[in-house]
């Protein structure tokens, strides 16, 4: 035998062990089944055991090309009739057939098992099963007490690590930020001010890694991050942006940027001009629904209007122009001093509020959410306000995800809450106002499971030698006795093929003097 590149075959002494445990029992029928089909009999199972094979399943072979299976939902030790939940398509099992016993658990027997419990959508509801609505009540109550949660919108929710989602938020807090600064590292740190103020506030939400905008191109593991925080240029080296090619294309990656010349390389806009000797951005209206306008963690945040964030004249912002018609943006704040107009504060978010792709200038859909920030550019001249917009923005960026399923919970438990009270209150006027309307959700659920079951037992028991993911079997008498390498048992031409295995069933004849040596399958 040769055997093909995929690889050998399992040794015999595995094929059989898999075999005995997949097949409980195999036989012939010694006697006629129930007369309507639902069961088989074989007094050579007589002693197997008090309810053997139950949950398994039985597969009959009533004619040559003819099989049938259904679930087992009972065995008489004493008479070794197997009995099943459905009967089978041909009716009585006569005496002579051949059968095996499948060890298998399958979906049908629990459905069914359900559906006797439960009984189905359209019968009366079945007695005890809902057994004390009150106790049910009950655990209801001790989940919503257990969670913690009240419902209260995410921009005043108390994250102390009291509360499940405290929790999230305490553990997304461990964060890898990938912190690439233009200068050359002193010691492994920031050499300008700016960006050892800004790793200074990212100290504050998680590890920090620093590296070069030269070490961008090589870093190994960006899979690990997080979230990227490029930083000023300022009184510095300048960027050169093709040291940014790796972080502009690594799908998903959020990345914040201080200074135009990075955001334009990202394609968030154009360079709006540096603003010089400024106090103030002016934040939109729509700050006050976002955390950047409420603040976290006892951080104040900003206001629609006017909000110094330097302290003294002399503070230089970078601005970008988000105006093109292409951006698909999200922007909280501008610099309007001398009628100048640009952005300093907005987002490409890689997925909008209204569900629709973030695309760049370009019009094209971005990989990540990308953050702008130009007060960070002169990040040491910013007072404790300013300071804290940079915070804010980039723990909004690292509680995209948890944050949102803190709040999830929060709401929808909360209205939970509203709904039956807590686990110390009475039960709640109307929590169950319908124990038969219970029963009905149960009961669609069991009659769609026995839906399910149905297409089982229709794949399970289905003759058309072609339906999916059936063994296709094919009975034929082949003369063996031929020369050596003079006749091909099938060839198979028209699709790529595994041979899984080829059973020769042999006459109870002799077949000595033959010329048959041996079988093999080519490639």
């Amino acid at each position: 035998r040769k055997y093909m590149d995929y690889g050998k075959r399992p040794p015999l002494d595995e094929s059989k062990a898999l075999y005995e445990a997949t097949i409980a029992a195999e036989g012939v029928t010694t006697g006629a089944g129930e007369g309507t089909g639902l069961s088989l009999v074989d007094a050579g199972l007589a002693g197997a055991g008090a309810n053997s094979f139950v949950s398994m399943l039985a597969v009959i072979h009533p004619g040559e090309a003819s099989v049938d299976s259904r679930d087992i939902s009972a065995f008489d030790d004493g008479t070794g009739e197997v009995t099943v939940a459905s009967a089978f398509k041909d009716g009585e099992v006569a005496a002579g057939v051949p059968y095996k016993i499948v060890t298998f658990r399958f979906v049908p027997a629990e459905v069914a098992a359900m559906a006797a419990a439960l009984g189905t959508q359209a019968t009366a509801a079945a007695t005890g099963a809902v057994s004390d609505v009150e106790a049910a009540i009950a655990y209801l109550k001790e989940l919503v007490t257990g969670l913690a949660l009240d419902g209260s919108a995410p921009h005043s929710y108390d994250y102390t690590k009291a509360t499940v989602p405290g929790w999230l938020h305490g553990f997304h807090m461990i964060r890898r930020i990938l912190f690439v600064v233009p200068e050359a590292l002193a010691d492994g740190e920031p050499d300008t001010v700016h960006n050892v103020a800004i790793k200074d506030e990212l100290d504050k939400m998680g590890l920090v890694i620093t590296i070069t905008q030269a070490d961008a191109l090589t870093y190994p593991d960006y899979e690990s991050i997080t979230l990227t925080v490029l930083g000023s240029p300022l009184d510095g080296t300048a960027w050169d942006t093709d040291n940014l090619e790796h972080i502009k294309a690594i799908f998903g990656l959020p990345v914040v940027c201080v200074d135009a010349d990075a955001a334009v390389y990202l394609k968030m806009g154009t360079d709006g001009v540096n603003a010089d000797t400024r106090t103030v951005l002016h934040a939109v209206p729509n700050i006050e629904a976002s955390i950047l306008g409420a603040g976290i963690d006892d951080t104040a945040g900003l206001a629609a209007g006017a909000n110094p964030v330097a302290d003294a004249p002399g503070v230089t912002f970078s601005t970008l122009d988000m105006s093109g018609g292409l951006i698909t943006k999200v922007w909280y704040a501008y610099e309007s001093v001398n009628a100048h107009t640009d952005v300093i504060l907005g987002e490409i978010r890689k997925t909008m509020p209204d569900s629709t792709p973030g695309k760049d200038i370009d019009g094209v859909d971005v990989p990540g959410t990308l953050a702008f920030y130009g007060c960070a550019y002169s990040m040491n001249g910013l007072n404790t306000l300013g300071k804290a917009v940079l915070h804010l923005l980039v723990e909004k960026l690292l509680h995209s995800s948890t944050a949102g399923l803190a709040v999830i919970l929060s709401g929808e438990v909360g209205n939970l809450a509203a709904t039956i009270g807590v686990r110390a209150t009475p039960v709640a006027a109307g929590a169950v106002n319908n124990v038969k309307k219970l029963m009905a959700y149960i009961k669609q659920l069991v009659t769609e499971l026995i839906v399910v079951d149905g297409i089982v037992d229709t794949l399970a028991t289905d003759t058309d030698p072609l339906v999916a993911g059936k063994s296709q079997i094919k009975a034929t008498n082949i003369n063996l006795n031929q020369g050596a390498a003079a006749y091909d048992l099938f060839t198979g031409t028209d699709e790529d093929v595994i041979i899984e295995s080829l059973v020769f069933r042999m006459p109870n004849v002799d077949i000595s003097g033959g010329t048959l040596t041996s079988i093999s399958i080519q490639t």
